[in-house]
């Protein structure tokens, strides 16, 4: 209403200082205390014709507003339908006022307090458009009813009193000023009630406002604390998609079952146990589901639930740290006064993002503040740090306060078996999922693909749950096979030489793929095994469009729908995901990776799909993908063409870290960081698109050269790329950055890169300088890079300067670094300082 009013106070009167004040709820005005109109003296006798004209001039100008808002209102009747009545309603009233335009006589303070109520009506009226509440519009209509009757009989009044002469009117003077109060009162009771309702409606207003203002801080919060946690991945649409492969009755053999519902009921560990492709995602997806179930929440003491899908497609999800970070953002939304645990730690951190020990306290905290809390961690085994992720599900088992009910699956792993001995096991055999498997297998004959096995259903169901051996991902493959017979010809045999092992299924996959498209097919492959995130259809098909003999990108070389027809033939192997923004690839399972990458498929195949060969032609790629920029350079209006060129320009640098020879790539390399060059600049252009949103405000121009090569190398941990720069003349000490505060010793002590660091360090970097930041061995303390904080030491950093307010040893003990604090203290660091 304040900020309505302000609104009406420069459309009507430019003006501060001719504001109309509305009564107070139930406090009905008088004549007496009634505030003057805006923008017009009002005086209660001997008033010149010229105010008097000015009087309801004004009044019809503010009708004239009130009539005009009404109508544009009742033209949105699917927001507002109340409002065409009573936009008819305040025409009658403009109707009205205008026929007593011409009238004149001694009426002013009646004049004065009908003109009020209109201006009160027109406010209230826009204040409730603006909240959309049909309620307030339909107690507001009568009112205005009321009003209309009552400015009638004003109206009607004022003229008959005008018509009186003055000798006339000296005569009935006593019989008018008794008709005047008559019509005050009756404008007090009408006001009275006014205020009353629009009490309510302003009550109910706020309560709706402030429900909407809650809502929006949260958001907002829950935004800002995303971005701190560096947006982890988020597990919606992963566990959409488990529910889609669900069937009626899956996992009821389990939930049903004794080992269930103890542990539902009683806090504790459940392990569920079984080899790859046995299902343990669609069961760990049916147990989410089951406990998120609005009907198992309302009916008993309210809980918390927070999960996570290890996944091996993308480096994302193998993560301890990132899982961490999805639930404890998961665990805050759900909190009675949400977020409010995790922005603490925020306004503490800052800009900073949380170490893992500052997530190992939050999550204390937040399973502390929840009281009963669910957590659920599928596949164990597609994590990429087992033993960081035992050492954090035995810290969660051996809670006191609070206990958690965990829940966790895995394949069959010595270090998982010998960590949770003592934890209750579901393992999952032939005979655990037998009935879901033929539930499975029954639901896919019904597919147009399946449709000439029809009369055949009852034989290959019996046949598939026997041969899959327990396995969900077998009888899919079994079923995918089948689906190739075009001919279903002798029926018996067919069904007979089914493999009966997931690698066999696999082999027979592979012999179908024609040796001309082999050398496509393991590009895919690699790609696909190896990537740093899921790809898009386009992106692939970018990765193949490349001279392979020089290992140039040359984009005469797409091809129409090559990435797809790949795709086909790798059918079982290789998934294709339809979602808003187009087709994404992944490998089928976690199985499809382990095949390709056995021993026993280089043997059959001929061809090594190793770890090390693989991140290096993934390595090229990129770079030869960026080095096509130097000829064909980036801007706004080309980015588009190039679907690959974010990808290439975020993940150059791990597949270059993780090729077996980085040597190899270092001519590429080297031509990529030439510092000035369009290559050079369209890397750090698509990094800061990848990074920001909103890339157009800060590189609109495609101009912006970014952090030089020095720095850049240091941050990835690039030791090649460093000494190479260092040996060409690069400024050792140079502060950069996004905001000039790093310099390379900096930034590569924050990130832990230790070889870097020994290089800088040979190099004859000055190991105290701080720029706009705290000093290399501060920042290394900061962020628990132990080896990084030992070699700075042994180097001749000065372990009680203070950088930024505190010690090294204050950053430890912030941060929670105990093995930093216990170095610091062996080599004599003050516990004292600040």
């Amino acid at each position: 209403m304040t900020r309505w009013l302000h609104d009406m106070k420069k459309k009507f009167l430019h003006s501060d200082d001719a504001i109309p004040t509305t009564p107070a709820p139930h406090t009905p005005a008088t004549l007496n205390s009634l505030p003057k109109p805006p923008g017009v003296p009002v005086t209660f006798a001997g008033k010149p014709e010229a105010q008097e004209s000015a009087l309801v001039d004004n009044m019809i100008d503010n009708l004239v507003l009130a009539a005009d808002m009404c109508e544009k209102i009742a033209n949105v009747v699917d927001k507002a339908p109340l409002v065409a009545p009573l936009a008819a309603l305040v025409s009658t009233i403009l109707k009205t006022c205008k026929e007593i335009k011409d009238t004149s006589g001694h009426r002013d303070k009646l004049f004065a307090r009908i003109e009020q109520i209109a201006f009160d009506l027109d406010a209230t009226v826009k204040q409730i458009e603006g909240a959309n509440d049909d309620e307030g519009l339909g107690r507001l209509i009568v009112d205005i009813e009321k009003y209309v009757g009552l400015f009638k009989k004003s109206s009607a009044l004022i003229s008959d009193f005008d018509a009186q002469g003055k000798l006339k009117m000296a005569v009935s003077y006593k019989q008018w000023e008794s008709k005047l109060a008559d019509l005050d009162r009756e404008l007090d009771s009408f006001m009275g009630r006014f205020n009353v309702n629009r009490g309510v409606d302003i009550q109910v207003g706020q309560s709706k406002i402030g429900k909407k203002v809650d809502e929006v801080q949260i958001l907002a919060r829950a935004n800002k604390l995303q971005q701190w946690l560096q947006s982890p991945p988020d597990m919606g649409a992963k566990h959409t998609a488990m529910q889609s492969l669900r069937h009626e009755g899956t996992g009821r053999w389990l939930l049903d079952g004794a080992q269930f519902s103890r542990w539902k009921e009683n806090p504790g560990s459940l392990w569920i146990e079984g080899k790859s492709g046995a299902g343990k995602t669609v069961l760990s997806s049916t147990i989410i589901e089951t406990l998120l179930a609005p009907s198992i929440q309302d009916a008993g003491i309210p809980y918390a639930v927070a999960y996570f899908y290890f996944d091996f497609r993308t480096q994302e999800t193998q993560l301890v740290e990132r899982m961490l970070c999805s639930i404890i953002l998961q665990l805050s939304k759900q909190c009675l006064d949400p977020y409010r645990t995790l922005n603490q730690h925020h306004e503490n951190r800052k800009v900073a993002p949380p170490t893992y020990q500052d997530l190992l306290i939050i999550l204390d905290k937040l399973l502390s503040e929840l009281g009963q809390t669910f957590v659920i961690l599928d596949a164990l085994d597609e994590c990429n740090d087992a033993d960081l992720l035992v050492q954090l599900i035995l810290t969660l088992r051996a809670r006191t306060e609070s206990p958690v009910h965990l829940m966790f699956t895995s394949q069959s792993r010595l270090h998982f078996t010998d960590a949770f001995s003592a934890v209750a096991r579901v393992v999952l055999e032939l005979g655990t999922t037998q009935d879901d498997i033929t539930r499975f297998v029954d639901s896919e004959l019904q597919s147009p693909k399946l449709k000439h096995w029809v009369r055949h259903t009852a034989k290959i169901t019996r046949t598939i749950v026997q041969k899959s051996n327990g396995m969900f991902r077998l009888a899919a493959c079994l079923l995918i096979e089948l689906s190739r017979c075009k001919s279903v010809g002798n029926p018996d045999i067919i069904l007979a030489n089914l493999p009966d092992a997931l690698f066999k299924i696999y082999d027979r996959f592979f012999e179908n793929i024609h040796r001309n498209d082999v050398p496509n097919v393991e590009r895919v492959l690699r790609w696909l095994v190896f990537s740093a995130k899921t790809l898009a259809l386009p992106e692939l098909e970018d990765a193949l469009a490349f001279d392979f003999n020089e290992h140039v990108f040359d984009p005469t070389k797409r091809e129409d729908h090559a990435g797809r027809n790949v795709c086909e033939l790798l059918e079982g192997l290789v998934s294709v995901n339809w979602t808003t923004s187009g087709a994404l690839l992944t490998l089928a399972h976690a199985s499809v990776a382990e095949y390709l990458t056995s021993t026993d498929f280089k043997k059959k195949h001929h061809y090594s799909l190793d770890k090390g060969l693989s991140h290096t032609f993934i390595a090229q790629s990129c770079v030869g993908y960026l080095l096509h920029f130097a000829d064909h350079p980036l801007n706004k209006t080309t980015f588009t063409n190039y679907p690959l060129s974010l990808y290439a320009a975020r993940y150059w640098s791990h597949h270059l870290l993780l090729s077996h020879d980085q040597n190899t790539l270092s001519n590429l390399t080297i031509r990529l960081l030439e510092s000035g060059s369009p290559q050079y600049i369209a890397l750090n252009n698509l990094y800061n698109i990848d990074s920001d949103p909103d890339w157009t405000g800060r590189s609109p121009d495609w101009e912006c050269n970014g952090s030089s090569p020095l720095y850049l190398c240091s941050k990835i941990g690039y030791t090649v790329g460093v000494r190479f720069l260092l040996a060409k003349g690069a400024d050792i000490n140079a502060s950069e950055g996004n905001y000039n505060e790093d310099t390379a010793l900096q930034i590569a002590s924050a990130k832990g890169h230790i070889e870097t660091v020994k290089v800088l360090l040979d190099e004859g970097v000055d190991i105290e300088k701080t720029g706009d930041r705290i000093a290399a061995l501060h920042l290394a303390s900061l962020e628990g890079k132990t080896e990084v904080v030992r070699l700075l030491l042994e180097r001749g950093a000065k372990i009680n300067a203070e950088s930024g307010g505190l010690t090294a040893l204050g950053y430890a003990c912030w941060h929670h670094h105990e093995g930093i604090v216990h170095l610091l203290l062996d080599v004599d660091a003050d516990v004292n300082a600040h």
